[in-house]
């Protein structure tokens, strides 16, 4: 889907639809973006994803021997578009899948959204109750329970990583400094003091604490649980309910 035509059909056929997407369009042509490769590497241009796919690895060598075929401007945009059309398909509405090339059920749902949007700018009835659960997103135990394992267990590995390197230099430093044979000098064991309690000691800070603190998704809050009062019957149950 390229022309203007395409995009207003898509997304609506009355007026306000049509006025509301006419500054878009013109903003799109002033641009020159009027082609999907324009358009892939002026959102290229504006990312700040910039994680280089295998695809994009594996090809950058041969990118860099055709150097002298074409310009380092060429080579830039190409790699600009690449990490667009990547953001496209791991970013961008990441919940609906999409199979190869073939966005047509990101485009269909990005179209409804925009209708909706310019629906409810004439009609204020149409704007979704923030109050009604349905259009909630809940975070229950589980998911926050699976999101604070993975990140404790990445840093266990982390740990045992850096535990290992430096045992690891250490060994090969007395080998290199020590006149004994090799056999001799025993081998470090890597496994003999991991961080064993780091995932219990940080799951059990988080549940009695509330303070739900994940580096990797950047995700800091409080209250996220309670510590159940026991004091009396009726205060455990208006606690839990």
């Amino acid at each position: 889907m390229e022309t203007d035509q395409e995009i207003v059909q898509m997304v609506g056929t009355k007026r306000h639809h049509y006025e509301g997407l006419s500054l878009s369009i013109q903003d799109a042509h002033n641009a020159s973006v009027l082609s999907q490769h324009a358009a892939l590497i002026y959102l290229g241009q504006r990312l700040k994803y910039r994680q280089r796919t295998a695809y994009q690895r594996s090809t950058a060598g041969a990118s860099a021997t055709q150097a002298g075929a074409k310009s380092s401007a060429l080579i830039k945009a190409q790699q600009q578009a690449d990490e667009a059309l990547e953001a496209l398909h791991r970013l961008v509405l990441s919940h609906i899948e999409t199979s190869g090339s073939d966005f047509g059920p990101k485009l269909r749902f990005l179209c409804l959204m925009v209708r909706r949007v310019l629906d409810a700018v004439v009609d204020r009835t149409l704007m979704d109750d923030k109050d009604y659960y349905g259009n909630k997103r809940l975070e229950l135990a589980g998911q926050l329970i699976a999101l604070l394992f993975e990140d404790l267990f990445k840093r266990f590995n982390s740990d045992i990583k850096r535990q290992a390197d430096q045992m690891l230099s250490k060994y090969h430093q007395s080998l290199a400094s020590s006149s004994k044979a090799r056999d001799s000098i025993q081998p470090p064991d890597i496994f003999r003091s991991p961080p064993t309690d780091l995932i219990t000691r940080g799951m059990q800070h988080a549940i009695s604490s509330g303070n739900w603190n994940i580096k990797r998704f950047k995700m800091e809050r409080t209250g996220v649980a309670q510590v159940l009062s026991r004091l009396s019957y009726i205060a455990a149950l208006g606690m839990k309910t």
